[in-house]
């Protein structure tokens, strides 16, 4: 299933559609794509930007809470 990318660059003040990426099963790499795609945008509050990764990246597994 593809996942496509969108986004609203506040700083040139346009949105679009742009990277379109089936995922090939290698998440680093995978992410590597999506962090570089969006790598020139500019959110609309920078200062509460956070760093795109996902939990599976971590090189140390964490362990869930359980319900």
């Amino acid at each position: 299933m593809p996942i496509i990318c969108t986004f609203l660059d506040y700083g040139r003040k346009v949105g679009g559609v742009g990277l379109t990426l089936v995922p090939s099963g290698d998440v680093r790499a995978d992410m590597d794509a999506i962090r570089a795609f969006y790598a020139d945008r500019t959110a609309k509050y920078p200062a509460l930007v956070t760093p795109i990764r996902l939990l599976e990246e971590d090189d140390a597994p964490r362990a869930r809470a359980e319900a």
